[in-house]
């Protein structure tokens, strides 16, 4: 049997408790379950939700902030990289010696090998 969507689940879990309410009254017990525990379930699980929700939106807006700093540390690297062949030249040891990215960027005189 599938899983039901978190929706699905909150639905459902309403609606047996109304069910529950309406229809068997409060001496009903399913095992050792009272209607009070399929209540609290089903508090537990909007709880949950809603915590679950906000640590997404947090997650979220930290990963924003973190891609933002990525983009801006990679600009400020091409910047200091054309600054200093601007200043020193391309030739110069200043301007080799600047460090690349582990992924590293193919010189302009470099070309692909062929296989």
């Amino acid at each position: 049997m599938a899983r039901m969507s978190i929706s699905e689940a909150t639905d459902l879990l309403g609606r047996l408790v109304a069910h529950w309410r309406q229809r068997m009254g409060d001496a009903f017990a399913v095992g050792s379950q009272e209607l009070t525990d399929l209540v609290a379930l089903r508090d537990q699980l909007a709880t949950a939700i809603q915590e679950y929700d906000a640590a997404l939106q947090v997650a979220n807006e930290k990963k924003a902030t973190r891609d933002a700093l990525l983009k801006n540390a990679e600009t400020t690297r091409a910047n200091y990289r054309r600054q200093v062949a601007i200043n020193k030249g391309t030739g110069s040891s200043e301007y080799k010696t600047i460090p690349e990215s582990a992924k590293g960027t193919r010189k302009p005189t470099e070309s692909p090998s062929t296989p």
